[in-house]
C-alpha cells in the first residue's frame, strides 16, 4: 500500500466513523441517463462520431503538459492540504516509540486482516487530539508482537515527533479503514516520546 494512500485512509478512519450500509447497491447505469433514457443505449452520445479525437494534437499527445513537472497544477501536499514530509529529511534516532502489541480482555488473538497504528498528540486530559504524527500498517503475527514508530512514519511535514502522545491500534478484519465490523479490535496507550517497552493492548471488541 502506497504511503500517501495509507495516510489518507488512516485520516479517514480517525476523522469519521462511516459504516457500509447493508444491502447498499451501486446505482444502475440507466439511472444516470438524462430524461429517463438508459445511458447505455448510446455511449457515444455527445461525441463527434466523425472525429473522436477532434481538438487533440495527435502529433503531440503531451501538448500543454509540462513534462519537466508532470504534477504541475496538482496538489501534492499531505492530507487535508497539510505539507507532506520531505522524503530526504534526516531521521532523529532518539525519537521513537518501541513496545509490544498484546491481546487482552475478552478479545481473541486476531488472524488475517491488518493492524493500523497511529500516534497523535495528547491533550491536557491525556486523550488523542489533532492529526496523526505518524502511522504504520502491520500484518498480525504472533502475540505479543513488537512494534516501532519513529519519524520515518511521519505523515505531515514540519510536525514535531515529540512530547506526550497517545498510541492507538486497531485490528481491521476487512482491511477497509472506512468501515467497522463486529469483532474488530482496538486499544490505546498514553506515553511520551521517546519511550521503550510500551504495552499496547487490543482489548476493546467492536460490537
Amino acid at each position: 500500500m502506497r504511503p500517501l494512500l495509507f495516510a489518507l485512509a488512516v485520516l479517514s478512519l480517525l476523522g469519521c466513523d462511516r459504516r457500509k450500509a447493508p444491502g447498499a447497491e451501486m446505482k444502475k447505469a440507466e439511472d444516470w441517463g438524462s430524461g429517463g433514457a438508459p445511458a447505455a443505449e448510446n455511449p457515444h452520445a455527445g461525441m463527434a462520431g466523425e472525429d473522436p479525437h477532434a481538438g487533440m494534437d495527435m502529433n503531440d499527445p503531451h501538448a500543454g503538459v509540462d513534462m519537466n513537472d508532470p504534477h504541475a497544477g496538482v496538489d501534492m501536499s499531505g492530507p487535508g492540504g497539510l505539507p507532506a514530509p520531505d522524503p530526504d529529511r534526516p531521521i532523529d534516532p532518539n525519537k521513537f516509540i518501541r513496545g509490544t502489541i498484546a491481546v487482552g480482555g475478552k478479545a481473541k488473538a486476531p488472524t488475517g486482516g491488518v493492524l493500523f497504528l497511529a500516534v497523535r498528540p495528547a491533550d491536557a486530559s491525556g486523550n488523542p487530539a489533532g492529526p496523526p504524527l505518524a502511522v504504520e500498517l502491520l500484518q498480525p503475527g504472533t502475540f505479543p508482537m513488537p512494534f516501532e514508530l519513529t519519524e520515518a512514519q511521519a505523515m505531515i511535514g514540519g510536525t514535531a515527533f515529540s512530547g506526550n502522545v497517545v498510541v492507538t491500534v486497531r485490528w481491521d478484519q476487512d482491511q477497509d479503514v472506512d468501515t467497522k465490523q463486529p469483532g474488530d479490535l482496538s486499544g490505546k496507550v498514553a506515553t511520551t516520546i521517546p519511550s521503550e517497552g510500551v504495552k499496547l493492548t487490543l482489548d476493546t471488541v467492536q460490537q
